[in-house]
Parts: C-alpha cells; structure tokens; sequence
C-alpha cells in the first residue's frame, strides 16, 4: 500500500519535531505538568492523571479525606498528607473516583484532614514519584500492537500534545495513542490511563474535531484501533497476522 502523501507526511515530520520521544516503546522524559488545586472539574469522569506538585502547592488546605479525598481538597495538600510526597513537591499520579458517603478525618504528615459527610466527588492518590510503576508508559502509536488482545498502558500530560491522529472512535494504528485518546475523552489533558484494542482494516477513517484536538479524514488502512466505551462489550478480537 502506498504510504501517506507528501503533505501527510511533512505534517507527521512537523509534529515529531516538536516531541521529546515518540520512538515506539520509549517514553517520554518530559515533566508533566502542574497539578490542578483540586478535581472538582473533573466530576463524574473516570479519568487518571499524572501531574507535578511544587512546594509552594504543598501548604494550600483545608483538606478532607484519608486515601480518598473530598474533591475539593488541594491535591498538593493531600498528597503531603498521604505521605506520597514531602513539602518540596513531587510528581503525583492519582485517579478521580465518584463520591463517598463519607471522609474520615487523620493528623498526619504534619497536615490535619477533617471529616465528612457525603461528596459529589473524590480522589486518590494512587503513588508518587514514578506514577504506577506496574503500568508501563504508551508507545507512540500501536504499529507494534497488530495481532494482539488488548493492551493497558499510561499516558503522560505531554504525550496528549503532540502528535497525528486519523478517524474517531477508531483511529489508524500509526496515529498517536495518546492524542487519540483525548480526542476520544476517554481521558484528559493530564493524561492517565488507557486501554487500547488493536483492530484489523477500516474502509474510510473519519476526522473530526473533539475535545481540542483535530483528527484527519483518511482512507482504507489495513490496522486501527480503538478505546473500549465505559460499560459496553469489548471490540471484537483483532485479526491475526497473515489472516
């Protein structure tokens, strides 16, 4: 199959330019971006994210919660008191959950978090310093998935900025995984979490624009691509190679 045109592929060699590591397996050394103070925008969304705490993030309050936390908690705050972090700040990976019944409250790591009743929101601050180190960083794109099940990897904020996508909901495979999953809202600009399905040919690929991000049109490609839909059936099972 003849490969992109001439403009695809300067468009894909513009945006390599400006990634730190998009080499398949590699991740990228880039820091992830600031935490937000809290997770009260992100209600109702299953999404994870890596960020960075500074020190002067550290001190803001109060806070409510042991483990899990009242939304509207400060992140920093509360990663100092699960003891995932110490004042000067640190890299943070946490994921937001629906709200609890309650809160409990706990002096800990010099910091007092108060109890609570009921919350339309929470979080947890799932490890510090190297994210969830049994989840392994996404490869730039699924070229190297064809043939596989399903594959569960981490995407981290800078990841979700650069790269190409092509279709929605299912994407050509040499499309980045990350930008690809924020256009598809299964997470956000912080990045987190995903699960990929590698999938055999589509006959057209649809680009549309979604959640900031600008997917191409193109047309039959012999592998895609896509994210399982919060409780629906898994995509079927991906060709073998040579099928």
């Amino acid at each position: 199959m003849v490969r992109r045109t001439l403009i695809g592929f300067l468009l894909a060699i513009g945006a390599m330019s400006q990634m730190s590591s998009s080499i398949p397996g590699h991740a990228s050394t880039a820091m992830p971006g600031d935490c937000p103070r809290d997770t009260i925008a992100f209600r109702g969304q299953m999404i994870d994210m890596v960020c960075h705490c500074a020190a002067d993030a550290t001190g803001a309050g109060p806070i409510w919660g042991t483990e899990i936390y009242a939304d509207d908690s400060p992140i920093c705050s509360a990663a100092v008191h699960q003891g995932v972090i110490d004042p000067s700040g640190g890299q943070l990976f946490l994921e937001v959950l629906p709200g609890q019944d309650s809160y409990e409250g706990t002096q800990a790591n010099g910091i007092r978090s108060f109890p609570s009743g009921p919350r339309p929101g929470s979080y947890r601050i799932v490890r510090g310093s190297e994210g969830r180190g049994d989840i392994e960083a996404c490869p730039y794109d699924a070229t190297s998935l064809r043939g596989r099940d399903h594959f569960r990897c981490r995407c981290g904020p800078h990841d979700v900025q650069a790269g190409s996508v092509w279709g929605t909901d299912v994407y050509t495979d040499d499309s980045s995984i990350c930008r690809a999953a924020l256009h598809a809202g299964v997470i956000g600009e912080f990045g987190g979490q995903v699960t990929v399905w590698p999938q055999g040919a589509e006959q057209f690929f649809a680009g549309t624009h979604a959640h900031g991000v600008t997917s191409r049109d193109f047309g039959l490609w012999e592998w895609s691509f896509t994210f399982p839909v919060t409780g629906g059936p898994p995509p079927p099972a991906p060709p073998q190679p040579g099928g």
